[in-house]
């Protein structure tokens, strides 16, 4: 039982170290491509992949599919129906430039508000400053007074 618990967690934690090299095998199959024709068993997913050279070849495809730049701004104006390179498209992607730049400086101004609330709560952590206790009063000795014959002395 305990040897087939440790087999599975050492497959959960090679999976993706497997997985990820396929997609690096496959970046690097369609980076060395030379003709359109060897790309056309590969998904957009795998056209836009990051880590693909954008040599000539694969540039020519993504163009032939529509994916522009592969972003998803360029995808979501092509869906809107805007063909790349016409006003529409880039009042399109201008909208979603100025959106995204709106909402990190929301973001931003929200981070700082949550940095000054925990500044603020840090403070509140902090003990209390000692407040200052008046020195109190001397305490008095009673007098001890003694009477020598005709006189008497207090202290």
């Amino acid at each position: 039982m305990r040897k087939n618990a440790m087999m599975i967690i050492m497959l959960a934690l090679a999976a993706p170290a497997f997985l990820s090299g396929c997609g690096l095998a496959r970046s690097k199959e369609i980076s060395a491509a030379t003709a359109p024709a060897q790309l056309a068993q590969f998904r957009d997913k795998d056209l836009c992949n990051p880590h693909v050279d954008e040599t000539a070849v694969v540039l020519k495809e993504r163009a032939a599919r529509g994916l522009g730049d592969c972003t998803v701004e360029h995808v979501q104006c092509v869906r809107t129906g805007f063909a790349p390179g016409t006003d529409g498209y880039l009042r399109c992607r201008s909208s979603i430039e100025q959106r995204k730049a709106a909402q990190a400086v929301q973001s931003s101004a929200e981070a700082e508000r949550w940095a000054q609330i925990g500044a603020m709560g840090q403070q509140m952590m902090q003990p209390p400053a000692a407040v200052p206790v008046a020195p109190s009063p001397a305490i008095r000795q009673p007098l001890v007074c003694n009477h020598y014959r005709n006189q008497t002395i207090c202290q």
